[in-house]
């Protein structure tokens, strides 16, 4: 067995801090606290990812803009987002404090 709590990391002051709260059989939960000068930043994963908002809000952009028009998705507080693998994601913006629950799945 294992216990924490959410919303103990505080904000990192600048960028993200990521906090692994449970890995098992291929599964990773991850806290992510962000501040508000994160750089935007992309991502193209070999594995799925549930992430969502416990706190804070942000601003994504979902797709690849060479391929096919891209979704802009704005995440608020208790919004969650699914992402498959291969799919180009950006973090453009982030609240100060914004904190994340990430749930990354095994690839294949």
């Amino acid at each position: 067995m294992k216990r924490g709590r959410i919303g103990d990391a505080p904000s990192p002051g600048q960028g993200e801090s990521f906090v692994e709260l449970v890995s098992a059989r291929g599964v990773t939960i991850e806290e992510i606290v962000s501040s508000a000068d994160t750089p935007a930043a992309t991502y193209e994963q070999d594995h799925d990812e549930w992430v969502m908002l416990v706190e804070g809000s942000a601003t994504l952009t979902v797709g690849d803009v060479s391929v096919a028009p891209v979704d802009v998705v704005a995440l608020r507080a208790g919004d969650w987002l699914w992402i498959p693998a291969g799919v180009r994601h950006t973090v453009e913006e982030v609240g100060e404090g914004t904190r994340w629950l990430a749930v990354h799945l095994p690839p294949g």
